[in-house]
């Protein structure tokens, strides 16, 4: 039988002495535990044609690992490669799967292969696109410490391009936000944050509203539905000019703090998230503000949609622009 297959098999495997003995020790193991599941002749019989195939089936894919761990014992070359082998694959959480075929795994662990493709010849420079698009969530998140982590380690420099902003916040050192081919801003994850150079920059990075309205004077904003609000100057503005000014969710709050101005919204959509809260609110001109609550949960449990309520913003936290550059 081995000879009629020999063109559709792995040679090495079928002739290599321990392979064969592998196999058999393997077969007669199995034998004894079907007939003591199945005493009858006609399952006796019908075992010679299961031994039959199973002879056939095993170089393919038992007897490869027996082969694979003898090879490692008596060659350190291969057992070096190995070794990083299996650490790559370690680090991707795919140790598990290692004497599968590309075909047998999902796309979510191929894409894990070939990061580990690419770490475990440990290079100066690591480019990863996207590289956890096609994982959940659960799984991106532990990666993307494991891909920090192993980067640290091997002292590489990794590029790494992706549109999740909480990823590129957790993962990097420095940040390039590029819009249209060029780079809007270049820096430190907290200062690209706090510090939004362009209006792209400050919408793109994390949730926000934008407001737009036209300069009065004296460090205030009438926006397009006649709301007036507050904004701190640091260079003159001329009157009239078109302001766009983006608030963040979290910078939005239910009570009063001092320095605050005050904006009444209709409520347009309530999200309860447990231990927080998402609204949406709609301003005279139909702009929809964002707001993430976190204290004062109460003072929404009896709120519906279409109810009124009074919001406070700081000025110190409203990224202003004009003409889509950064005056405050």
């Amino acid at each position: 039988i081995y000879i009629l297959l020999f063109p559709f098999t792995r040679p090495f495997f079928i002739f290599h002495p321990l392979t064969y003995e592998y196999v058999s020790e393997t077969i007669e193991k199995e034998q004894k535990e079907y007939f003591e599941k199945h005493s009858s002749s006609i399952a006796k019989v019908s075992w010679f044609l299961i031994k039959l195939w199973k002879y056939i089936k095993l170089p393919f894919s038992e007897s490869n690992k027996a082969y694979l761990d003898e090879k490692e014992k008596i060659d350190p070359d291969w057992a070096f490669r190995r070794k990083k082998v299996f650490d790559a694959l370690k680090m991707v959480h795919l140790e598990d799967q290692a004497y599968k075929n590309p075909p047998e795994l999902s796309g979510g662990q191929q894409q894990r292969i070939a990061l580990a493709r690419a770490i475990v010849v440990e290079p100066d420079v690591l480019l990863c696109d996207e590289p956890l698009s096609n994982l959940d969530a659960k799984l991106r998140k532990e990666l993307r410490t494991e891909i920090r982590s192993i980067i640290k380690k091997i002292g590489m420099t990794a590029v790494y391009v992706t549109h999740d902003q909480t990823e590129a916040l957790a993962i990097s050192d420095r940040i390039a936000v590029m819009n249209i081919g060029y780079i809007e801003q270049y820096g430190k994850p907290r200062e690209v944050w706090d510090d939004p150079k362009t209006l792209f920059v400050a919408q793109f990075i994390g949730e926000s509203t934008t407001l737009v309205g036209n300069y009065e004077g004296n460090g205030v904003v009438k926006l397009k539905g006649g709301e007036k609000i507050n904004i701190e100057i640091k260079e003159e503005i001329d009157k009239g000019s078109e302001l766009q000014i983006v608030v963040r969710p979290e910078d939005v709050y239910l009570r009063n703090i001092d320095g605050c101005f005050e904006l009444e919204i209709e409520i347009h959509t309530i999200e309860y998230l447990g231990k927080e809260a998402k609204l949406t609110g709609l301003l005279k001109d139909e702009t929809i503000l964002l707001i993430d609550v976190v204290e004062g949960l109460d003072k929404i449990i009896s709120k519906i949609v279409g109810d009124t309520l009074k919001v406070y913003i700081d000025p110190k936290k409203l990224f202003v622009f004009k003409d889509k550059k950064r005056v405050y």
